[in-house]
């Protein structure tokens, strides 16, 4: 068991810490002492991987899921939001979670797709209230409530507005949705 742990974990480890070459050791004890040391080190992280880390090996699907997210971030923050939900799309097409549809969600409210994102948010709380993480549960209401809020601001309803942001303010009552409340009750 330990010589498998040896094995898989050196290999891990120096991807991380790659061997220094030995003539930069003044002898070769303080080259056996390196060497023992990241031994040392693998072992404790692949032990500590054993017991304190779930029991879980990523499939290939859930590592391109993860890559599609990671890029729709990046297309967002670039401002490219059609480029963004192409990723989200996708990330949802391999893991369709709750924060894949809230980030669809995002990019879609994003690209001025008011009730595309409407939906998206539905579908992430009702994902959410499958497995019952009420936290959530109560982030995604907000932000599909502000996401609603925002649209009737954009479209000039701004009763649907103040209604929206309203119910965020309730919800969280936050600065940004009180903000967003005054804003509507102004207009």
């Amino acid at each position: 068991f330990l010589d498998a742990v040896e094995v898989g974990s050196e290999f891990a480890i120096s991807k991380a810490f790659p061997i220094r070459n030995r003539a930069s050791f003044k002898d070769s004890q303080a080259y056996a002492d390196y060497l023992t040391g990241r031994q040392q080190l693998a072992k404790n992280i692949a032990f500590a991987a054993l017991f304190y880390l779930p029991q879980y090996k990523p499939t290939l699907g859930d590592i391109r899921a993860v890559r599609a997210y990671n890029k729709g971030v990046e297309a967002l923050k670039r401002g490219k939001p059609e480029r963004a939900e192409v990723y989200f799309r996708y990330a949802i097409k391999l893991n369709p979670s709750a924060e894949n549809y809230l980030n669809l969600a995002f990019a879609q409210r994003a690209a001025g797709k008011g009730q595309a994102a409407d939906q998206s948010f539905k579908t992430a709380i009702d994902l959410a209230k499958q497995s019952g993480n009420k936290p959530l549960i109560r982030v995604l209401g907000e932000q599909r409530l502000i996401s609603r809020g925002l649209e009737g601001l954009k479209n000039g309803d701004y009763s649907k507005a103040e209604l929206n942001f309203a119910a965020a303010a309730k919800v969280n009552p936050t600065a940004e949705n009180f903000l967003n409340l005054g804003i509507a009750q102004q207009a």
